[in-house]
């Protein structure tokens, strides 16, 4: 081969790197928010060292912020931690006070990804277990604070 010809491949590579390298998305700013059935108060949470602030059994308010790349190989894990406090007695609608006990769990996002993702949801479930979604929207609960089913959960790769 010509060393000519290996120049021009070598032109038009330099010229199509660019490109290519626009082919992968930005990443994206996701809000946190989780969702408590667990009928104990969440201290703090944070989902791979971002802190989410705490979950009352209503759930938590929207804190900023996790970077997502919408272009991200699924599925991938995240770790999340959190720390148990009291537990509500629902029928006194009082809060007995029990000693933090700290846990941490691997939750697995399936997807499918929206396209506009905007929120990084982590739900805990009563049975002590964690789910997390990526959605462009707020879910609805999927159980009461109590703990008893709403809504079935959508199984892995299905959008909530």
């Amino acid at each position: 081969m010509k060393p000519s010809t290996h120049c021009a491949r070598a032109f038009l590579l330099l010229l199509a790197l660019p490109l290519l390298l626009s082919c992968s998305q930005k990443p994206v700013t996701l809000s946190l928010i989780a969702y408590n059935y667990t009928g104990r108060y969440i201290d703090s949470y944070a989902v791979d060292g971002q802190g989410g602030g705490s979950v009352q059994e209503t759930g938590s308010g929207v804190v900023c912020c996790l970077s997502f790349r919408p272009d991200s190989k699924l599925p991938f894990t995240v770790k999340v931690e959190w720390v148990l406090m009291s537990k509500k007695d629902f029928e006194k609608n009082e809060w007995i006070v029990i000693p933090p006990e700290k846990r941490s769990a691997t939750a697995t996002v399936y997807g499918p990804i929206p396209k506009e993702p905007s929120e990084f949801e982590t739900h805990f479930l009563p049975d002590g277990s964690v789910r997390v979604f990526i959605t462009e929207m707020r879910s609805d609960p999927y159980f009461t604070p109590q703990g008893v089913p709403l809504r079935p959960l959508p199984a892995p790769g299905v959008a909530p």
